[in-house]
């Protein structure tokens, strides 16, 4: 299942607000190529990436990613999002940001909670 907003987003060009699926099945965070491009400057990773998509077998090269910030539940955050050729949505939140930021997906209401403290960058 999935949940679904439309929430706003920060890049080094520009703000946007982006319709965003929340996807427990997705391991990276990712972002649509024209998505990305509008609102922030891509990164080429030192190495490319090889996805593997729910069609067993097939690949996608993941070459670049950006860094984004974004405003979810009241609370300011921030990751790396990685771009996805033929994304089939413009934002996808997958695992890796979920865990980073103890977000917890409840599908049968459709709701969202994060953590109280996420956000808050801690030096150690």
């Amino acid at each position: 299942m999935i949940i679904q907003r439309h929430l706003p987003y920060k890049g080094k060009l520009g703000t946007a607000s982006l319709h965003t699926l929340f996807d427990s099945g997705a391991t990276m965070s990712c972002i649509h190529p024209d998505k990305a491009k509008e609102i922030a400057i891509p990164v080429e990773l030192p190495e490319k990436i090889l996805v593997s998509i729910t069609s067993e077998g097939h690949f996608l090269e993941i070459k670049e990613y950006v860094y984004l910030f974004f405003e979810l539940e009241g609370h300011k955050l921030m990751d790396a999002f990685v771009i996805v050729p033929n994304l089939n949505a413009e934002v996808v939140i997958g695992v890796d940001t979920l865990q980073k930021y103890h977000c917890k997906l409840d599908f049968k209401e459709g709701s969202i909670w994060v953590e109280p403290s996420a956000g808050k960058l801690m030096l150690m």
